[in-house]
């Protein structure tokens, strides 16, 4: 379960919070041991209970210790505590979604709607010199084992305002039970069925909070999401973690995101995530059109094809970059001195030594991009026609072979590749040009020899 802290609290059940400014000097009151009543717990007596909970809140109902190191307040209430001259303070709580802890005019104040044992430790020059617990309990004793007989009873009649109320109480009494998730989803799944969009984004928020979710558990969510809210928020980057996910959870997320007008950066890398496990002419048109409209002509022109005998290759590191993404890392290339461009220009030699070509030609055309006069990337057009050469696109290689000049050391055998491109296209007049001019321009290396040699071939 995922623990989150936050300096307010009743988020998602009272919604409000009061001012901490607004707080008053505490009276010096010392109260005495304090007392559960007893409780008819039906669900008109869950909602007083609540009742009262909130009017402990709104009325920032308080209850001040002088000496007591193990103080005792009802939820909701303040506990009120003086300190001087403390640095700081440590604390050791439940799992609970949230609480108050602060230190104003001398004075500690906590405050939690969530029963359970808070331990603070004060701290002065690196030296903890108070420590208290305080125990923050329900005003009235409620049996466990009644009141998940209450949820189930409500969960069964479909009694949507009841369930939610008895769920509610039942995370403020017993906030690290291991059935708060079955619960949560009862009520999520009861206001998807009724269409109450104000629980069910509640619900769906608090679980993807707290606990680890499967397959059908997530898709419930994003499908919920999808339809009974139609968000067009971009997908949180945790269900994008393709590796990770099922397969099933993989195939929900993509037909989502394939019906979106304008999927975001992440969501199209997840796309082509999708590719690396199945290449489809529909697929690799669909991310060319997304990414021309992020205005990422690169990669939009890597993934259009007509032709679905030379689908582009797969990015194979694209899974990498989302897992590095779904775990907060940091994926920026380190410029130091150099230029970006021979930073991204050295990147895709090494992926082209390693035969990545995908990963060559993205890389490249972004160093290209850039347009920042680097001396090297002066042979970027050479291994990009040669990335697009080895990947069977011929178009693309003739094309960027085309852009090698005269100066460049690569100048012989761009010519021979066109050559053997323009063959293989059925352009033999174009091709026996080439070879010729090869044979003639350079004799002596070894494309001068090949370029004879293929010309006895195809005469």
């Amino acid at each position: 379960m995922k623990k989150f802290l936050y300096l307010i609290i009743l988020t998602n059940l009272f919604y409000s919070c009061q001012n901490l400014n607004t707080i008053k000097q505490p009276k010096i009151i010392e109260p005495s041991i304090l007392v559960q009543d007893n409780f008819i717990l039906n669900n008109s007596g869950i909602k007083y209970f609540l009742d009262v909970t909130k009017d402990n809140i709104k009325n920032k109902n308080s209850r001040t210790y002088l000496n007591n190191t193990n103080p005792e307040i009802y939820l909701g209430e303040y506990a009120v505590i003086p300190v001087k001259e403390i640095d700081s303070f440590s604390k050791k709580i439940p799992n609970v979604q949230s609480y108050d802890a602060f230190i104003k005019n001398d004075y500690f104040y906590f405050r939690s709607i969530y029963q359970g044992i808070y331990s603070f430790s004060f701290i002065k020059n690196n030296e903890i010199i108070k420590t208290i617990t305080i125990n923050n309990i329900s005003r009235y004793k409620i049996s466990k084992n009644n009141l998940e007989n209450m949820i189930s009873e409500n969960n069964t009649i479909k009694d949507l305002e009841n369930l939610e109320n008895s769920v509610k109480l039942f995370r403020m009494l017993f906030p690290e039970n291991i059935k708060n998730k079955d619960f949560s989803l009862d009520l999520l799944n009861l206001s998807l069925e009724q269409s109450d969009k104000l629980i069910f984004k509640r619900e769906s928020n608090y679980l993807e909070n707290n606990f680890e979710l499967d397959t059908m558990e997530k898709i419930k969510i994003i499908g919920g999401k999808n339809t009974l809210l139609k968000e067009k928020i971009p997908f949180s980057i945790e269900y994008l973690n393709f590796q990770d996910n099922s397969k099933e959870l993989n195939d929900f997320i993509k037909r989502i995101v394939l019906n979106k007008e304008n999927p975001n950066t992440q969501e199209l890398m997840f796309l082509e995530a999708c590719y690396t496990e199945e290449r489809t002419l529909e697929l690799a048109n669909k991310i060319s059109e997304f990414y021309g409209k992020l205005n990422n002509p690169t990669k939009a022109n890597y993934y259009k094809t007509d032709n679905s005998f030379l689908l582009p290759l797969p990015i194979d590191s694209i899974i990498v970059e989302l897992k590095n993404l779904s775990s907060s890392k940091n994926n920026k290339i380190n410029l130091s001195s150099e230029s970006e461009s021979n930073i991204l220009y050295k990147k895709a030699l090494n992926f082209y030594k390693n035969k990545s070509y995908a990963e060559t030609i993205l890389t490249l055309e972004k160093a290209k991009l850039l347009k920042d006069n680097s001396s090297e990337i002066k042979n970027a057009d050479y291994y990009l026609g040669m990335s697009y050469y080895n990947s069977n696109n011929l178009e693309k290689a003739i094309e960027k072979l085309s852009l090698v000049t005269e100066d460049n050391e690569n100048y012989p055998e761009s010519l021979y590749r066109l050559g053997e491109l323009y063959a293989k296209q059925g352009n033999k007049s174009k091709a026996i040009i080439l070879f010729n001019k090869i044979k003639d321009l350079y004799p002596k290396t070894i494309w001068g020899r090949k370029s004879s040699i293929y010309l006895l071939k195809i005469n």
